[in-house]
């Protein structure tokens, strides 16, 4: 009897240690910030701590669970990849399967605020291409005139500035950091005054409501002005 319990035992072990004996390692590291180049290495060892060459299936998944990026390594390789200046901040997770064996490390994807600022003729686009609301006030200046636009945009969203004046300017722009400070130089500008003109202004944004308010109000007028003349005769 105590025999077959050695024996039992002996075999629950030696089931614990086949199961063991093929381990996954990611070498990640805890965070990394948007537009950053990462190689994150996977390693299959043997029982023997060795490193074994075989083929691992690598997922790497944002933090709304979307698929990513799908790749298959061989062990000791590295996945190699961009994450996109507009990738989801949060916990992302890489994945990584071999046989029955599978491990994932979460890695943080940092917040980034940022803007591409560009000029088209006499238009100035302000384009959010971030992983966050951008919220920097622009200082830009047609020859010796300055002025500072406050520019919210959500992520991905564009804002256009038409910029007037009446000849030829340098025109500088800055929100504050170094890729953004910029001079277009000999930049040709109509209008009566110098200054800024947003596309997304008020009048510009409802013009159909208000074109519709200014009609109700003459329909209105016209009404009233018939009603006191029939009443009249």
């Amino acid at each position: 009897m105590e025999k077959r319990v050695v024996f039992m035992l002996l075999i629950t072990l030696l089931s614990l240690t086949l199961v063991m004996a093929e381990t996954i390692e990611i070498n990640a590291k805890n965070s990394y910030n948007p537009g950053e180049k990462i190689s994150v290495s996977i390693f299959i060892y043997s029982e023997g701590n060795k490193i074994l060459n075989e083929p691992v299936n690598i997922i790497i998944k944002n933090n709304y669970a979307e698929i990513f990026k799908e790749e298959i390594v061989n062990s000791g390789e590295a996945i190699k990849f961009t994450l996109p200046e507009n990738a989801l901040r949060g916990h992302w997770a890489i994945t990584a399967k071999y046989k029955d064996i599978e491990k994932t490390q979460l890695f943080n994807v940092m917040e980034l605020e940022k803007a591409e600022i560009i000029l088209d003729n006499d238009i100035l686009i302000v384009k959010n291409v971030g992983n966050i609301p951008y919220r920097k006030s622009i200082q830009i200046a047609i020859g010796e005139h300055e002025e500072t636009a406050f520019v919210p945009l959500g992520v991905g969203e564009t804002k256009e500035i038409k910029l007037n004046g009446n000849g030829v300017y340098d025109v500088r722009v800055s929100d504050g950091t170094k890729e953004n400070t910029k001079i277009f130089q000999g930049v040709e500008l109509t209008g009566n005054v110098v200054g800024l003109e947003s596309d997304n202004s008020f009048i510009k944004r409802y013009k159909v409501l208000i074109l519709f308010i200014v009609v109700v109000f003459i329909v209105f007028i016209v009404i009233s002005v018939l009603r006191f003349n029939e009443k009249k005769k």
